[in-house]
């Protein structure tokens, strides 16, 4: 047989995978039909005269009655020295590959279809039969796609990858799954086939119906398997490839032997973010192959309108890579130049060689784009003469006569090859149809903090890997982490950045910390002061590229490193909207995978810097679901605030006030564990409730106040002088009234209590102050308790009143305490203008100690 029929996995209860030296089928192939197997709950007998297999996933392998816990995904092997036949009950796996052989004498005595992965490299005659059959399944499957959008049956659009199936098979063959980190683009179908993807799983995601690989919650083209690897796309197109190249640094820094492929198209090219991610991996020298999927039209733009040079793989030169342009339309071309590129890669620097070892390249393929750029373009900007010469340049057709040519296949052979191909897809289709739409998740409320979803299906999802768990809405659940306490009795706030910092990277060899010079300098603020001398490999010193920066700590996240991202200033950040909010904000609602990120955020006023340095910005981040947004203002809770969020499974965002951080002290006394009978299970961070909390400064049952960041320690300044201010007026006024009374009568009545000492108290207690600390995912809950206590609410906040999160609160309070408010709730902002520079400016910009004390007193 030569051809993996996943429609034998509906009809057979057992199969026999053939593992012998006369032909490979090694490591990848055995895995592989494994993967089918396992994700059809089918049991599996293995003949075999090779010395071992690979099993690169974590499940147990039950043999012969015994059973073992594989160790990790690519070190464990597999022993299977005796020639006798072996039965293996496969346990479940979630995720299938295309490559089983069923157990059947019937089919016809082509090979079976050879994926050699690097550093092994198939012959052409070898080569062609399988890049053939996968080129011809992923034009066959693209059509079948078409008609299903004609019929009404697939939403949204469909961006077809007609003319460019000999750039796809092509680039991924050689690629490991698994192992090599690979990001690919819409046109790309054929990819996906190779590197793990199944008809039936696709058609399923064109589908959106409940055995999505999504859970029908991406677009069409927007998937991937991120746990294996291969990142799922966002339409964002440049910022892709700053990941690949992040989570191959992260692999090779924890050892392991992996490369990237990051595809990109000519249009792509253009963005910033794709000479970011060059230079990225220029500077690392990471062994990242950038393909440039050049097909003449960025959608319908010429490539002439994007860019000047002869080629795009002369951009290379610049970025002190190797670059190389070569013909998209011959499958075998492209083949035989990323293996070529993956060899270099692979190669020792030699002082005698001119060749660039080790490091990234640009290989620019040539190819067609058949039809329009989606369904809904006919493509009438492009020559009807050159669109008809492209056509006879049909990859497809060219790899079928190299079919004929090289390897000798007549047209009975071929036209067997297409029928079984057609057959197949016919199964995979009528499967994929029968499976009935998703079912709206029910919503659950795990904990005060975060919202979850238990995912539901329609049907039983044989392949849906979230079909069988709880799992947050946009979040990755947390797990428990057992941490050492830690107690100082004084320290500033920056310091207390410094110490969690050291706490962190000396208890976790895989934390790192990204970011601008913060390495020898320690940091604009010093809050990295001495950390580089101590931990010289968890440190790095960054390009100036915050949004490179943030794709290169998500894709380091993906493999292997807990990354600390600090943004010199919280301005800075915008620059990496699209990797924040976009794309590691969804990673884990797109694709399964944790993305655990902590996103460090120097910011704020105060401190005489102008525009450009000294927004919060707060409200920009909380308004991206799947971010947690934490705004510590003490000691206490910034050492809390970066511990909780260095191990929350998801990104996460710790807003740090520059104004506070060498102006505000006090105590550190973190417990580890703070509660030992909280249920983790329930929670959106591991340590606890005690941590993700709103935080009640100071006590009070008249008004409530909520402070955000520096605007908390004006707050309590605002609050003492009209304490002080209230018990002076209250002893004056006491003092004039029992004058009064003196006059009436010399002898006061019994039981009198004195007026000042009366007064005292109800001002003390008056002002109830709150930080809420997390901002997002927002927990109001205590806040909206203080209000129904109180009846009266002012929010403070340093963003400008439409910019923070005081309208959030405001809503929340009023849809759950509206009838408890006995003054409207007011907020107390800076104008609505960026900041000013010069101080005078400045302290009319942002509330002041003055401003509050006033809207203190408009409640009473």
């Amino acid at each position: 047989m030569y051809f993996p029929y996943y429609s034998e996995f509906t009809k057979r209860q057992s199969f026999t995978l053939v593992l012998h030296n006369s032909c490979y089928f090694g490591g990848d192939k055995f895995s592989n039909a494994l993967y089918n197997a396992i994700s059809w709950k089918k049991t599996v007998r293995v003949a075999n005269d090779l010395p071992w297999a690979r099993i690169p996933f974590e499940k147990d392998i039950h043999t012969v009655g015994t059973s073992r816990k594989t160790q990790d995904a690519m070190d464990r092997q597999m022993m299977l020295s005796e020639p006798n036949l072996q039965e293996h009950d496969v346990a479940e796996q979630k995720w299938a590959a295309p490559f089983l052989t069923p157990s059947t004498a019937s089919m016809t005595s082509f090979p079976t279809p050879e994926v050699r992965r690097f550093p092994e490299k198939l012959t052409r005659e070898q080569f062609y039969p399988t890049a053939y059959l996968f080129m011809r399944l992923a034009r066959r499957m693209e059509d079948k796609i078409f008609d299903l959008y004609r019929q009404g049956l697939v939403k949204g659009t469909v961006t077809q990858g007609i003319g460019n199936e000999a750039a796809a098979i092509g680039a991924a063959f050689p690629f490991r799954p698994g192992l090599d980190v690979i990001s690919l683009l819409h046109r790309d179908l054929g990819s996906h086939l190779l590197l793990g993807s199944t008809p039936y799983q696709l058609f399923c995601q064109y589908l959106a119906n409940a055995d999505s690989p999504t859970l029908a919650r991406e677009g069409n083209v927007h998937h991937g398997d991120a746990a294996r690897r291969r990142f799922p796309m966002i339409s964002h197109l440049g910022g892709m490839l700053s990941t690949v190249v992040g989570a191959v640094w992260s692999a090779q820094k924890r050892g392991e032997n992996a490369c990237g492929l990051a595809v990109i198209g000519d249009g792509g090219s253009s963005t910033g973010s794709f000479h970011e991610a060059l230079n990225l991996a220029s500077v690392f020298h990471l062994p990242v192959l950038f393909l440039v999927e050049n097909n003449s039209y960025a959608f319908s733009t010429p490539t002439e309108h994007q860019y000047r040079c002869a080629r795009l793989s002369d951009r290379a030169a610049g970025y002190g890579m190797p670059g190389e342009t070569i013909d998209g339309t011959d499958v075998w071309a492209v083949y035989d130049a990323v293996t070529r590129q993956l060899t270099r890669m692979h190669a020792e620097p030699s002082r005698h060689s001119e060749t660039i070892c080790g490091g990234p390249a640009i290989l620019e393929v040539r190819t067609h784009r058949l039809v329009g750029h989606a369904v809904y373009d006919a493509a009438k900007y492009i020559d009807p003469a050159k669109l008809a010469a492209w056509h006879r340049d049909d990859p497809l057709l060219k790899a079928r006569i190299s079919l004929q040519e090289v390897v000798g296949f007549n047209e009975s052979q071929i036209a067997t090859l297409e029928n079984d191909v057609e057959s197949e897809i016919s199964e995979a289709l009528e499967q994929a149809l029968a499976i009935g739409r998703p079912v709206i998740a029910n919503r659950h409320e795990h904990s005060p903090a975060v919202s979850t979803d238990r995912i539901e299906s329609a049907e039983p999802a044989e392949s849906n890997p979230w079909a069988e768990r709880t799992a947050t809405i946009c979040r990755a659940p947390a797990v428990p982490v057992a941490r050492r306490a830690y107690r100082v009795e004084r320290s500033k706030m920056g310091e207390a950045v410094t110490r969690a910092l050291d706490y962190l990277l000396e208890s976790d060899p895989s934390a790192c910390l990204l970011g601008l010079d913060i390495g020898e300098y320690g940091s604009a603020f010093k809050t990295c002061k001495g950390l580089f001398a101590k931990y010289p490999m968890q440190v790095i010193d960054m390009p100036i590229c915050e949004a490179g920066i943030t794709g290169f700590a998500l894709g380091a996240s993906q493999t292997g490193t807990k990354p600390i991202v600090e943004y010199q200033f919280a301005d800075f950040a915008t620059e990496a909207t699209t990797q924040i909010g976009l794309n590691a904000a969804t990673w884990y609602w797109r694709s399964g995978s944790p993305a655990p990120m902590l996103l460090r955020m120097p910011c704020g006023g105060g401190v005489t810097m102008g525009p450009f340095h000294s927004a919060e910005y707060e409200g920009l981040w909380s308004r991206f679901p799947g971010i947690l947004v934490l705004y510590p203002t003490t000691p206490q809770e910034m050492f809390e605030a970066i511990i909780a969020g260095y191990d929350d499974p998801n990104p996460v965002c710790v807003m740090e006030h520059k104004l506070l951080y060498w102006s505000m002290s006090g105590a550190i006394h973190f417990a580890g564990n703070l509660d030992e009978t909280t249920d983790y299970n329930q929670l959106v961070c591991p340590l606890s409730e005690t941590l993700l909390r709103p935080r009640c400064h100071r006590s009070g049952r008249h008004l409530t106040v909520v402070a955000i960041g520096a605007m908390l320690r004006d707050a309590a300044a605002a609050i003492d002088a009209w304490v002080t201010e209230s018990t002076l007026k209250t002893a004056m006024d006491a003092e004039s009234a029992a004058k009064r009374v003196e006059v009436k009568s010399s002898v006061p009545s019994e039981g009198a209590k004195n007026p000042m000492e009366i007064s005292t108290a109800v001002a003390t207690e008056a002002v109830e102050l709150w930080n809420p600390f997390v901002l997002e995912p927002s927990y109001w809950g205590p806040i909206v308790e203080s209000v129904r206590k109180t009846g009266r609410l002012l929010v403070i906040q340093e963003s400008g009143s439409f910019a923070g999160v005081a309208d959030a609160l405001i809503r929340k309070v009023t849809e759950e305490a509206f009838d408890a408010l006995k003054a409207p709730p007011r907020v107390l902002a800076s104008r609505d203008e960026p900041v000013p520079f010069a101080p005078e400016l400045e302290l009319q910009y942002r509330p002041s100690v003055a401003k509050i004390l006033s809207a203190i007193h408009s409640f009473f």
